[in-house]
C-alpha cells in the first residue's frame, strides 16, 4: 500500500484536534474579555462610590463620620450593575480614614463564565478597589458668586449694642475661620449643625448696608453692574484663588442682582416658586419632593477676614468702619458654601421669591492653607463645575 494512503486519517484527526484547540483558546479569549469587562465596570463602580464617600466631608461637614462617608459609598455601589447584574450589598467593603478623610472601598464580584464552565469553572472572581480623599482647606473655587461673606457673618447681637468686631473678640471667637490657623472654627461648625447658620447675603435695604454704597458686593476684575444678572445667575468657570484681593463692587444694583438670584434659585415670572428647600447641609428638598445632596441654589462665595482685614494700613476692626471709596481691598481667607434661600422682610419672615434682602444657610466653612493643603491636595481642577472650594480626588496605592 502507498505511503500517502496510509496517511489519509491522520490529516483528519490533526485537523479535528486543531479545530477542538482554536475553540478553546477562542472559548478562553471570550472568557476573558468579559471578565475584563466586569472589572472595567466594578473598577468604575468602585471609584464612583469612593468618591460619594470622600464627598460627604465636604457637602455635610458637620455629618457624623465614619457612619455618612460608609453609607453614600454603600449606597452608591450598590447602585451599579456588573454587566447587568446588580452590585450587592455584600461584596462592597469600606474603610473610611476620617483623620485624612480618604474613603477606600473595595467591590469583590463573582461574575459568571461560558466556555470555561465545562472545564469545571462556573465563575471567576472580579475585585477592584477604589480610594478617594477629601483635602481639609481650600485652595480656589470656581463658579464663584460676586457677595463678600464677613468673617462674623452667622454672630447674632445679644443686646444690640455689639458692633461688627465684638464676635472677633469674645473668647472664643465667634467667627467662620481662625485668621491665624485658617482653620473652620468650632463654633461655626457648632453653628451649622444647630441650625443656626442663616444670614443675610445681600441686603437691599441701604439701611442694612456696611456703609453708604457697601452692599456685599465684590469685583472680580471688570465686573460691570449690567453684568451681574448673568454672573448670578450662570456658570463662570473663572477660578478664584485663595489670599487673593479683590476691591468691593460700590452700589445696590438691586435689579440686577433680584434677576440673578431669581433666576438661580427657581423663581419665575408670575410668582412662580420652584426653589429648593434647605432641610440640612447635604439636603436639599426639590420641587419634585424628594430630597438631593446637592442643588442649583449651592455656591461659592469668598469669606472676609472683619477682625484683621487692612485696606491700604487701615484696618476694619476695632472701630468697625468700612474704608470709603470705590477701591477698598479684600483679601479672600477661605471659601463658604451658601445655600440661597430666597428674599425676606425680616427675620421672623419665611424665605420667599418675594422681599427685599437676600438670605440664605452658611453650609461649610473652609480656609485657605496654601496651594493643595489638607488630605486632598493638588490645587483646583480647571474644569470644576460644582460650587466647591475644596478638591476631591481619586487616588492610587502603588
Amino acid at each position: 500500500m502507498p505511503k500517502h494512503q496510509n496517511e489519509r486519517g491522520y490529516t483528519l484527526v490533526v485537523v479535528a484536534a486543531c479545530l477542538f484547540l482554536f475553540l478553546g483558546f477562542a472559548g478562553l479569549a471570550v472568557d476573558v474579555s468579559i471578565a475584563s469587562s466586569a472589572r472595567t465596570q466594578a473598577q468604575r463602580a468602585a471609584d464612583a462610590a469612593a468618591l460619594a464617600g470622600a464627598f460627604t466631608f465636604i457637602n455635610t461637614p458637620t455629618a457624623t463620620q465614619p457612619a455618612t462617608a460608609t453609607n453614600a459609598a454603600t449606597e452608591t455601589a450598590i447602585n451599579n450593575v456588573i454587566l447587568g447584574t446588580p452590585i450587592a450589598a455584600g461584596e462592597v467593603t469600606v474603610a473610611v480614614d476620617t483623620n485624612n478623610r480618604r474613603v477606600t472601598v473595595t467591590i469583590a464580584h463573582s461574575q459568571s463564565t461560558y466556555f470555561a464552565d465545562a472545564l469545571g469553572q462556573s465563575t471567576t472572581n472580579i475585585s477592584a478597589t477604589g480610594i478617594a480623599e477629601a483635602s481639609n482647606s481650600a485652595t480656589g473655587s470656581g463658579n464663584v458668586k460676586p457677595f463678600f461673606i464677613p468673617n462674623t457673618a452667622l454672630y447674632v447681637s445679644n443686646n444690640g449694642s455689639d458692633t461688627a468686631c465684638t464676635p472677633c473678640t469674645t473668647s472664643p471667637p465667634n467667627i467662620l475661620i481662625d485668621p491665624q490657623t485658617r482653620q473652620t472654627t468650632n463654633w461655626a461648625l457648632t453653628q451649622i449643625a444647630s441650625g443656626n447658620n442663616r444670614f443675610t447675603v445681600k441686603p437691599q435695604n441701604p439701611g442694612n448696608a456696611l456703609r453708604p454704597g457697601q452692599f456685599y458686593l465684590i469685583d472680580f476684575g471688570g465686573t460691570q453692574p449690567g453684568d451681574l444678572d448673568e454672573i448670578i445667575s450662570s456658570f463662570i468657570s473663572d477660578p478664584r484663588f485663595c489670599d487673593t484681593t479683590y476691591s468691593v463692587l460700590t452700589g445696590n444694583h438691586v435689579g440686577p442682582v433680584n434677576q440673578g438670584i431669581s433666576t438661580m434659585i427657581g423663581c419665575g415670572q408670575g410668582n412662580v416658586d420652584n426653589r429648593d428647600i434647605y432641610v440640612a447641609p447635604g439636603q436639599y428638598r426639590r420641587p419634585d419632593g424628594n430630597i438631593y445632596s446637592t442643588s442649583r441654589a449651592l455656591f461659592t462665595a469668598p469669606v472676609w477676614d472683619v477682625c484683621n482685614a487692612s485696606f491700604g494700613g487701615t484696618p476694619f476692626c476695632p472701630t468697625a468702619d468700612f474704608p470709603g471709596g470705590t477701591q477698598p481691598q479684600l483679601q479672600i481667607i477661605g471659601f463658604a458654601l451658601i445655600f440661597l434661600e430666597g428674599f425676606q422682610n425680616n427675620a421672623n419672615q419665611a424665605p420667599s421669591c418675594n422681599g427685599n434682602d437676600a438670605v440664605g444657610r452658611v453650609v461649610g466653612v473652609w480656609g485657605c492653607q496654601g496651594n493643595g493643603g489638607g488630605g486632598g491636595g493638588g490645587g483646583i481642577d480647571p474644569t470644576e463645575t460644582g460650587p466647591y472650594a475644596i478638591p476631591l480626588r481619586l487616588v492610587r496605592v502603588p
